[in-house]
């Protein structure tokens, strides 16, 4: 993995254009078990590549002893992204159809702050990001690295949230999000803000309704789910009804949960 690093980022410096896209793409299983394998050590090389302008692109392949870890910290420190190839399709996506704009990075540095009102939210959790955190304080700091993104990307950060005591009217105000980001000629730090108003029930909007679905899926896998979340079959009914309305996306966690059930039939129905 060293090498193959070492030897991108001397063919991405002998080609950098400062008006073009200058990344290394690193595909890989993870497993630094040649050279130099300590990841602070190649952390190092990566961040001094990516300020110079070159972000690193990490692409993971294989099962067993893959490293997740490591694919994502990589790309996390060189101010890209990270993907995983399980299939001819993700591959085509990547490499084909979705490259050139996927590398094309539109915001740098770019940070999401919520606050709620406790006078409406009892409690609240954010799901996932949990090695993405950053202290309150960091949000308005733009000496502080953060998050890439490309054009044509989306980024959703997910809360649970409980009511302080019964749940507020519709519309009611409980809180506010804040997106800030800097563009990326350098210039200052944007910031854009919203309030979060109280959802009518039943009236959740279909993105809304699949990126749950991709977050309890997720902690379904990680063995976190509890309730209906924790019964593999009523995950899969859900992505079926969203497919089934042509929601962007839902096709793809249908396929992936089905797959989810070949492997563990056990676990299906509960």
């Amino acid at each position: 993995m060293e090498a193959g690093l070492e030897l991108g980022y001397r063919q991405a410096e002998a080609a950098y254009d400062p008006d073009g896209v200058n990344a290394v793409v690193l595909a890989s299983d993870g497993v630094a078990n040649v050279g130099v394998t300590e990841s602070s050590t190649l952390t190092d090389t990566i961040k001094q590549a990516s300020s110079k302008g070159i972000h690193l692109v990490t692409v993971g392949y294989g099962m067993g002893n893959y490293n997740d870890t490591l694919m994502e910290q990589l790309a996390d420190h060189g101010d890209g992204f990270y993907s995983y190839v399980d299939d001819f399709t993700e591959a085509q996506r990547l490499f084909v159809d979705e490259l050139t704009p996927t590398l094309t990075v539109v915001a740098s540095d770019a940070k999401a702050q919520v606050s709620f009102d406790p006078e409406f939210v009892g409690s609240y959790r954010l799901i996932g990001y949990e090695n993405r955190g950053l202290h309150n304080d960091d949000y308005t700091d733009d000496a502080v690295d953060a998050g890439e993104l490309g054009a044509g990307h989306a980024v959703s950060a997910l809360y649970e949230i409980k009511p302080a005591n019964a749940a507020p009217a519709a519309g009611t105000v409980v809180g506010t999000a804040g997106i800030r980001w800097a563009t990326t000629d350098g210039g200052k730090g944007k910031e854009v803000r919203a309030d979060i108003s109280w959802p009518q029930a039943g009236q959740q909007s279909p993105s809304l309704r699949l990126a749950a679905l991709v977050a309890a899926t997720a902690e379904y896998l990680r063995g976190e789910a509890t309730g209906e979340d924790a019964d593999l079959e009523a995950l899969r009914a859900d992505a079926r009804a969203l497919a089934a309305a042509d929601v962007s996306g839902a096709r793809q966690i249908e396929q992936f949960l089905a797959d989810a059930a070949s492997i563990d039939p056990s676990r299906v129905g509960g």
